[in-house]
Parts: C-alpha cells; sequence; structure tokens
C-alpha cells in the first residue's frame, strides 16, 4: 500500500526563535487544518487519519518543538512555548484562520493557542492533555512520580526521541495548565473527541472541556483507548468531517 505521507505530503521547515519547526503540507483549496501530535509522537501518528480526510482539505501536519524533525532546545520546554512557536508559524507562513486538532499533549497547545484570542476557525481536541483537575488528582493519589515515569516510557518506546528533550518537556508538565476560567476564555466552535476506555486519561476528563469551553460538543469513539485518531481513524475523520461541515 503507497504510504499517504510519502505520496501526497510535501516536507517543509520553518525557522523561528525557536529553531526549526518541520511539517508536512499537503495542499489543498478548501480550509487549512493543522494537526499537533501528543507527547512522544511526530506527524506521523496522523497517517491512518489522513486516508479519510477530505481531499480538498489544506492540512498541516507539525512536529512539536523537541519532537521528530523539529529543533530540540533544551531549555524552555514549555506547552506556552509550543504555543508561540507555533503561532510564529501561522503567521510566518501565512496559515489564515486554521482549524486546529490536537491529540493529548498536542491538544494542550492547541488549547492555549485558541485561549490566548489568536485567529482560528475551529478547535478538535482528542483525548486532551493538560487539565489542572487531572494533575491535582494525580497528586492526591500519590501517583505523580509513576505517571511521569510512564510518560517517559512511552516517549521513548520509539526509539528515536531524544531522552533529554522528554525528561525537559515533561518536567514542565505542572505548568501553564488548563482550567475552568482558561477554557471560558476559548470563544470560537470546538469538538472534543474521546475514547471511552482511555486508560491515561479517563472520559470523565472531557466533561471539564465540554462544560468550560462554551457552545463546544463532546463525541465518544466508543471502546477506544487514549488515540482513537489511530485505532478508529474513521469514526473520528467521521466526527471532525461533521464539525467542519458546521463551521463559517
Amino acid at each position: 500500500m503507497a504510504d499517504i505521507l510519502e505520496n501526497y505530503f510535501e516536507e517543509g521547515y520553518y525557522t523561528c526563535r525557536f529553531g526549526k519547526i518541520h511539517f508536512m503540507h499537503r495542499p489543498g483549496g478548501g480550509r487549512s487544518m493543522v494537526f499537533l501530535h501528543g507527547l512522544g509522537a511526530d506527524t506521523g501518528s496522523w497517517r491512518k487519519l489522513m486516508a479519510y480526510m477530505a481531499g480538498d482539505l489544506d492540512i498541516y501536519l507539525v512536529d512539536l518543538i523537541g519532537h521528530g524533525g523539529s529543533s530540540m532546545p533544551l531549555p524552555g520546554y514549555t506547552a506556552m512555548t509550543q504555543a508561540a512557536a507555533l503561532e510564529e508559524f501561522f503567521k510566518g507562513y501565512g496559515i489564515i484562520l486554521p482549524c486546529l486538532v490536537g491529540h493529548s499533549y498536542g491538544g494542550w497547545v492547541a488549547a492555549l493557542i485558541a485561549s490566548s484570542g489568536f485567529p482560528l476557525s475551529g478547535l478538535v481536541l482528542i483525548d486532551s492533555a493538560g487539565l489542572r483537575a487531572k494533575l491535582d488528582d494525580t497528586i492526591s493519589s500519590g501517583d505523580l512520580e509513576k505517571t511521569r515515569s510512564l510518560l517517559l516510557k512511552n516517549a521513548l518506546a520509539t526509539g528515536s526521541n531524544n531522552p533529554a528533550s522528554m525528561e525537559a518537556i515533561i518536567g514542565s508538565m505542572d505548568k501553564e495548565l488548563l482550567d475552568l476560567p482558561l477554557l471560558a476564555n476559548i470563544h470560537l466552535p470546538a469538538l472534543i473527541i474521546w475514547g471511552s476506555a482511555d486508560p491515561l486519561i479517563a472520559i470523565g476528563y472531557s466533561n471539564y472541556f465540554k462544560e468550560g469551553i462554551t457552545g463546544s460538543r463532546l463525541s465518544v469513539v466508543e471502546g477506544a483507548g487514549h488515540s482513537p485518531q489511530y485505532t478508529h481513524p474513521g469514526i473520528v475523520a467521521k466526527y471532525i468531517s461533521e464539525f467542519l461541515a458546521g463551521l463559517r
């Protein structure tokens, strides 16, 4: 089977003040969409989903700072740093009113961008990380160090990620968290997608996003774990397509 990223996407780099941002671009005459992967992943994590996305969409798959082909500056690995780098990329590359799609850590970054008032057409959060309530519950349960160790193990599972970079990111995960007041600053159409069997961020946490973002809607992928875009790409693509159809 032909590789959809190699055959339909063009590779590119953009230099911002934090270094190089690596991305894959599939040009299209329709709406611009930017996809942000989770911790330890890269553009390839969207490969299965891309096979189901409409052909007219103008799609960017971005490697977050410290991941994939993007730069790995050791200091300053916070979610807000990622958001600032992406805003530079959007402006510099001329990406106007994109719809952001973020998974897990990428969802955290996407939510920060949306809460800042940066002009977007829509926001899709897939099993998003970064909730203050989730961190508080993890600390209360005494599982913080165990959780961080598990995150690092998963982030290094592919063998291609730099351990120091992943440790720096995980070490900053108690900063710039998402809470209800911050989510209330998101004033644009938003879709929350969640796997019903997510073992990392239980589906109950999806309600914080649903309640915090006025007018947002929640779509559940039954039986899916933390990465429904990978295990159930057709269903996730359907939810996204229906959401896009309702945007201006």
